[in-house]
């Protein structure tokens, strides 16, 4: 039986650190669960990652533009993270280091152009983007089939901010072809 007016009320306040009771008394679900928090936390890492190095190659007459798309969602990636982090904390999961971001990752690295092209930098960021939305879709409804609603409503307002960052490069990229 699951006791989801815990989750909720620990889910709300993320910085606290307390271990909630666990969402599932399955253990195949509950090590679901974990792999999903494990793969979303290298993807956030890796994503902050993948945006820091595209604002500190973008070159080009889009410059200004990718450095502040970049420099803004760099921000937003490490926040999911540590949301994540603190999620999987309180459901009694263990936190890692850089040493595991690629064991872990669904949605990989891919390390911007040395030129310095915005566009290509804007194309690669749209295909990660739309990984991160396909895997917090999915993750939003195992949490949701198991009962988790906490981690529901956490992954929800993530997968969000990852639509809206999709949207933001999809404008971007048009707005750089129409210009060629």
């Amino acid at each position: 039986m699951y006791k989801h007016s815990i989750f909720l009320r620990e889910a709300q306040t993320p910085k606290e650190t307390k271990v909630v009771q666990d969402p599932t008394s399955n253990e195949e679900e509950r090590e679901k669960l974990l792999e999903y928090f494990r793969t979303s936390i290298a993807d956030e890492f890796l994503a902050a990652f993948q945006y820091r190095q595209g604002y500190n190659v973008a070159s080009g007459e889009h410059k200004a533009d990718i450095e502040n798309e970049m420099n803004s969602h760099y921000f937003e990636e490490l926040g999911h993270a540590e949301k994540l982090e603190e999620r999987l904390k309180q459901i009694g999961g263990k936190t890692f280091g850089p040493d595991k971001w690629k064991e872990y990752t669904r949605a990989g690295y891919t390390e911007p152009p040395e030129d310095g092209n915005c566009l290509q930098i804007t194309i690669d960021n749209i295909e990660g983007e739309k990984k991160a939305v396909s895997y917090y879709r999915e993750f939003a409804e195992f949490a949701n089939k198991i009962g988790d609603y906490g981690t529901v409503n956490l992954v929800e307002g993530i997968l969000a901010d990852e639509e809206k960052h999709l949207h933001e490069f999809e404008e971007l990229r048009k707005q750089f072809v129409d210009e060629n």
